[in-house]
């Protein structure tokens, strides 16, 4: 298990260690997997197909576009009407801002929606080794698509707690004349 793991390597190495998060596939393709930096990015992509050397190669090549990339999701039906209606209103209040009426601000949303698109969803992407290719175009040519994938970055969510230094002071002072 996961729990053994740990336990294993904290005894070797005599730090704590703790796993916030991970995922498990299980496929009936194959799976790639990309780490970089030395750890501090990781990628897994479950792909459907048969692993032959070249569609490893084209999966290979997908993980490093979704390492420099990062992508929020693979395909425009995962984003959520919540998340595109926020986004078009930030867009119109963007248009505004640079002084276009409103039905031209309208008209620049649906253009930049678009540009959201080929950069948030990874079958949208340009492809890095050659722009004039989507990912969506690649994965084609190589016989293959994309089951998921994940993509994570070490300490990706541990935010530092940030306080007004004049508050923490003032609860310090306040404490102390209890």
């Amino acid at each position: 298990t996961v729990e053994e793991y740990l336990k294993s390597k904290i005894a070797i190495i005599g730090e704590k260690i703790a796993v916030r998060r991970f995922v498990r596939y299980t496929t009936e393709g194959f799976l790639e997997s990309y780490i970089h930096l030395g750890g501090k990015l990781g990628v897994m992509l479950d792909m459907a197909g048969e692993a032959t050397d070249a569609t490893k190669e084209t999966a290979h090549d997908v993980t490093l576009q979704i390492a420099f990339t990062k992508p929020a999701y693979l395909t425009k039906d995962e984003v959520s009407a919540e998340t595109l209606e926020k986004e078009k209103a930030v867009l119109k209040q963007q248009a505004i801002n640079e002084g276009k009426p409103e039905a031209i601000a309208e008209k620049m949303v649906m253009g930049r929606i678009k540009k959201f698109y080929e950069e948030n969803c990874l079958l949208e992407q340009a492809f890095i080794k050659d722009d004039s290719k989507k990912v969506a175009d690649l994965l084609k040519a190589g016989g293959v698509s994309i089951n998921k994938f994940a993509f994570y970055v070490m300490g990706e969510g541990l935010e530092k707690k940030s306080e007004d230094l004049g508050e923490e002071v003032a609860k310090q002072v306040a404490a102390a004349q209890k």
